[in-house]
């Protein structure tokens, strides 16, 4: 381990000469019971680990934020903010992967970690396949509710996980204390940390709705796939590069065709249908506006597909297009 510099000494120094910003510059240890409240507006993340003992916590002021925390400079272990949207910059093992919570009330402050290990219960699992085996987040000592964003990593090995699944079959489980339940999320448009566009190497995805916090005492990724209740599967694409070189010109969705009934419909960033098909897809849309119009701007498109046409979606999610 790097030789410790001691994080009080940094904080008391801030606070006396009220200094804006403080910057971690080495491995960092704080110890059991301690509770550390960070008030300073920019908290830097330059080189080394901050390690916090299971019964300690570092606090983030309601307007406290940070930059450049990586996998190699991050907080391992409990983190509790008191702002209401807070990416909070935890990893284990070496592994940066945040969580972002945008709180619509929690008076007391939001208190989480990171784990890169297996959920102790992963057996008791209901409709979706599977709990993300590497890595999960706890919600400590948490009330209230907000949405919860997740992200992943090389690390993560999504592609592994999904079983050569789209990713649009990833989402967010919640363990409430007995077994886990589907979160109805999407795939964001760009990535929580680097803002690129998401991929199976790296991205994130966010709860459609405020969760309850004191409901949940762990979040995680879960392959949900897109088995229908009569046991039918669709894959969808993740997109098409539809540029007329016989590769992947139309937008697939596999197993649709079992679905004469289907309505697919697809938005562009401003919510505009730029797509729909009604009483099934041919797997033949290439990406021109409204099928006849102009070629769509390279770009991600949100679409949403209604197996039955009932009125109800069955899945949803993010395609891109490229030239």
């Amino acid at each position: 381990m790097k030789k410790t510099t001691p994080f009080f000494l940094l904080y008391f120094l801030g606070s006396l000469f009220t200094f804006s910003q403080m910057g971690i510059h080495s491995d960092l240890y704080l110890g059991a019971l301690d509770d550390l409240y960070v008030s300073f507006p920019l908290t830097s993340f330059e080189s080394g680990i901050v390690y916090v003992a299971p019964s300690a916590v570092i606090s983030f002021s309601e307007n406290a934020q940070w930059e450049n925390a990586s996998s190699l400079s991050h907080i391992d272990g409990p983190v509790k903010s008191y702002s209401n949207h807070f990416i909070f910059p935890v990893g284990s093992k070496g592994v940066l992967n945040a969580l972002k919570i945008q709180s619509q009330n929690s008076p007391d402050g939001i208190e989480i970690t990171y784990i890169h290990d297996t959920h102790p219960k992963v057996t008791n699992i209901a409709d979706l396949i599977s709990v993300h085996p590497l890595h999960y987040w706890k919600l400590l000592n948490t009330s209230g509710s907000g949405r919860v964003t997740l992200s992943w990593n090389p690390q993560s090995e999504l592609n592994s996980f999904l079983l050569d699944q789209s990713i649009n079959s990833l989402s967010i489980g919640g363990y409430n204390g007995s077994s886990w339940q589907l979160i109805p999320s999407t795939i964001d448009e760009r990535s929580l940390i680097a803002e690129q566009s998401v991929s199976l190497l790296s991205g994130s995805i966010t709860t459609n709705e405020p969760i309850s916090f004191s409901t949940f005492s762990a979040v995680a990724l879960i392959n949900k796939g897109s088995v229908t209740a009569s046991g039918e599967t669709v894959q969808v694409a993740e997109g098409s590069t539809p540029n007329s070189d016989g590769k992947n010109d139309t937008w697939k969705i596999h197993g649709i065709e079992n679905y004469p009934k289907a309505s697919v419909l697809v938005y562009n960033r401003l919510g505009e249908i730029v797509f729909k098909s009604d009483n099934g897809y041919n797997n033949d849309w290439k990406g021109n506006f409204k099928s006849h119009g102009n070629k769509l701007p390279a770009g991600p498109y949100l679409f949403t597909i209604d197996l039955n046409g009932d009125g109800g979606i069955d899945t949803q999610g993010w395609i891109y297009i490229n030239y």
